[in-house]
């Protein structure tokens, strides 16, 4: 039996701490024995401190350190990851989880680096068991399950699906945006900093980009 069964990786960033909240509420309540994770000690213990959670430990983890990687994936059976950009972080973390059957889950919403990560560890995910969902954030939870749930009542209601669902996102700041990061995370802008570095801009734009197999048949 492993130590943990979730483990909150990057736990010190904004996210993180949000995720932690959260975590915290329910987990002692359910029998969840749960970590926080990263690679400042001080940071994580200040959080801890600072958010009152009622943790089970504490894990020191390099994402560029396979070794460290290796050990704190071998603890649980499930861990989060927060530690973006993914493309520079994330890369060893997938490879352990896949590779150790640990389920994993990210906010990841950069498409070229979960193409990758599906092509380099896609079956050793299948072999040892191991559930891997990238892109559990922003780009996912509004547009994807919201314009699902939209078809979903359409076809219900009229009694078949609907030929296109469009999504619109609207933000509301009180008051005056002064700083890049008041609209957009350093997390996020990391990220597309990091796609756009990459050999293959026209992927960044292609919607289908995560299908493989034959494509021709698509619009």
């Amino acid at each position: 039996m492993k130590e943990f069964q979730l483990i909150i990786f990057g736990a010190t960033g904004l996210t993180g701490k949000q995720t932690a909240l959260y975590v915290n509420k329910f987990a002692k309540e359910n029998g969840i024995s749960w970590a926080i994770a990263g690679r400042n000690e001080a940071k994580l213990n200040n959080i801890a401190a600072e958010l009152n959670l009622d943790l089970d430990g504490v894990i020191v983890a390099d994402a560029l350190d396979e070794k460290s990687v290796e050990s704190m994936v071998s603890r649980t059976t499930a861990l989060i990851n927060l530690a973006g950009p993914y493309a520079t972080y994330g890369v060893n973390v997938i490879a352990q989880c896949a590779k150790q059957g640990v389920a994993y889950a990210d906010l990841s919403g950069e498409t070229l680096f979960v193409r990758d990560m599906i092509q380099q560890y896609g079956e050793t995910a299948k072999k040892s068991g191991a559930r891997i969902i990238p892109v559990c954030g922003y780009e996912a939870l509004p547009f994807d399950l919201g314009c699902m749930f939209v078809a979903d009542k359409f076809q219900q209601k009229h009694n078949h699906k609907p030929t296109l669902v469009e999504s619109i996102a609207q933000f509301h700041f009180e008051g005056k945006v002064i700083y890049p990061s008041d609209g957009i995370s350093g997390g996020t802008w990391g990220s597309g900093v990091e796609m756009f570095k990459s050999d293959n801009l026209d992927g960044v734009s292609d919607p289908h980009i995560l299908l493989e197999n034959d494509r021709t048949w698509l619009p």
